[in-house]
């Protein structure tokens, strides 16, 4: 549980560091080969991590703020909150491939032998998520919640771009599991697709079957 206001610390890392940090490692690491497209699979673990309340907590701070100096300072707040959660995901091997608005997506990418026991790591990473920034007070009176989707299995990763400008796609069944794990999900809960399940160390977790075939729910 995260409660009160965060204040802006110096960074530790440069720069270049941090954003690099916030790009996915198949862009950063990559030598660019042109524009014609890449095509790779592999087999991963998605992690889809969806801040609830943030839309209602806009519309309130709307209606209370007395200048844009005021939505400034919402805007840093949320953005340490989402910050401590990606330093949560990289401090367990993820590699973030995309924050956009009130939604992140991270990857662990794996050999086939590996899979149970990395979902079963990005599990223990959502559980820890949940219990540290799963709710968080703010001041106007509108709490912050997560919802957490986990997928895993077969993923499709497609590059274009120079050495200018580079875009990476990820399409797969798994991309489409972790939309459908996060709209069962209900705030502070994670639901895993049934195949992630299946694989993961079971006995490890309490597990309630929400819909059989298509999503299972996790606790600790």
């Amino acid at each position: 549980m995260v409660t009160g206001e965060r204040h802006a610390t110096p960074p530790l890392w440069p720069v270049e560091a941090r954003l690099a940090a916030l790009l996915p490692d198949l862009l950063v690491f990559r030598k660019p080969r042109g524009w014609e497209p890449e095509l790779a699979t592999a087999q991963g673990v998605l992690l889809g991590v969806h801040v609830t309340g943030f839309t209602a907590l806009m519309d309130r701070f709307s209606l209370t703020c007395k200048s844009e100096r005021d939505m400034d300072k919402l805007a840093h707040i949320f953005s340490y909150y989402i910050s401590d959660i990606v330093e949560h995901v990289l401090c367990f091997g993820g590699d973030i491939l995309n924050i956009t608005g009130n939604m992140l997506l991270a990857l662990w990418r794996v050999e086939q032998n590996q899979l149970s026991d990395i979902i079963t790591l990005v599990a223990k990473c959502s559980l820890e998520i949940q219990e540290k920034f799963g709710i968080y007070h703010t001041r106007e009176g509108q709490d912050l919640q997560l919802k957490i989707g986990l997928p895993a299995g077969q993923i499709s990763q497609v590059i274009v771009g120079d050495e200018r400008q580079q875009y990476l796609l990820v399409i797969g069944q798994d991309v489409d599991d972790v939309q459908l794990a996060q709209r069962l999900a209900q705030a502070n809960e994670i639901v895993l697709s049934w195949n992630c399940c299946m694989l993961c160390e079971q006995y490890m977790f309490e597990v309630a079957i929400m819909r059989e075939d298509e999503a299972v729910k996790v606790g600790g």
